[in-house]
């Protein structure tokens, strides 16, 4: 009875985790047009990312995917022109960061607008900052549920 107890306590995490990795997956049909014209583009979408967004004032590109995974860091582009990102992670014990900010798009080229920044949980030490332009990017479509923000 002991062993079997044991079991599932090592069982249960892994079934939950499954579970909360579903939550999050995003639907194909989310992305735009596979026809891409970069002056009606719209990055209105909850994307993963391939790290922390906006966060980090030196980082030259970011890479966006709308197949998102259950963990990770995500930002999500509203219609009313606010962002917000975030990372998730399968347990508790990280460093999360967080952006909110404003956007504006024209043509192939966003700007990237932080109100506010902060990290919590278990940062060795943690960032906090506010009011802050992250810079200007490039869109380029690398398929069809991946796209590249490359800073200029």
């Amino acid at each position: 009875m002991k062993h079997k107890f044991y079991l599932l306590l090592l069982i249960l995490p892994v079934l939950i985790s499954f579970d909360l990795s579903n939550q999050f997956v995003l639907k194909e049909d989310s992305v735009s047009p596979s026809n891409f014209e970069a002056s009606s583009f719209s990055l209105v979408n909850k994307w993963q990312v391939n790290g922390p967004a906006f966060f980090y004032p030196n980082t030259e590109s970011y890479t966006l995917n709308s197949k998102g995974f259950g963990f990770g860091h995500f930002v999500e582009f509203k219609e009313d022109k606010t962002f917000e990102s975030y990372y998730h992670a399968s347990c508790g014990n990280d460093c999360f960061s967080q952006t909110n900010g404003t956007y504006t798009i024209k043509d192939d080229i966003v700007e990237i607008f932080v109100v506010s920044a902060k990290q919590t949980g278990f940062c060795s030490n943690p960032i906090r900052f506010s009011n802050k332009k992250m810079g200007t990017f490039k869109i380029t479509k690398k398929t069809k549920d991946n796209f590249l923000l490359k800073r200029i």
